[in-house]
Formats: C-alpha cells, sequence, structure tokens
C-alpha cells in the first residue's frame, strides 16, 4: 500500500490575512502609526505569535509554507 500526501499552500485569502498580519507587527516595530483599534491590533499580533509558533512545534499540516513565507 502505498501513502499519498499532497501539500498545497493555504488559500489566496488566508495568505493576505497572514501578510496583513505580519505588516502590522514590522510596523509596530518601527514605530509606525497604525490605523486600527487596539483590539484589532491585538488580533493581528496574535495571529503572528501563532505563525511563529506553529513553525517551532511543527504541529500543523503547513508548518512548512509558513516556515518558508516568514523566511
Amino acid at each position: 500500500m502505498r501513502i499519498v500526501q499532497k501539500w498545497v499552500p493555504p488559500k489566496p485569502e488566508t495568505q493576505q490575512s497572514r501578510i496583513d498580519a505580519v505588516s502590522l507587527v514590522l510596523r509596530l516595530i518601527n514605530d509606525q502609526p497604525i490605523s486600527m483599534s487596539v483590539t484589532e491590533a491585538l488580533d493581528q499580533i496574535s495571529t503572528v505569535k501563532g505563525l511563529f509558533s506553529r513553525v517551532a512545534r511543527e504541529d500543523q499540516w503547513d508548518w512548512f509554507f509558513v516556515q518558508r513565507q516568514l523566511g
């Protein structure tokens, strides 16, 4: 018996939300103004933390794609 596993990149909507979250964190690190509420910003920061955690734990199917996208 042969096991075949397909690895697909994230959906475009998921990819864009990740890009938006990382962009926000970069703006905060560079002390640039942001145009959203504190709650929204905290949600974005949490998303980025989750992306790094996913790579560190390698416990989600797409951890490899996330690692490559984070560089």
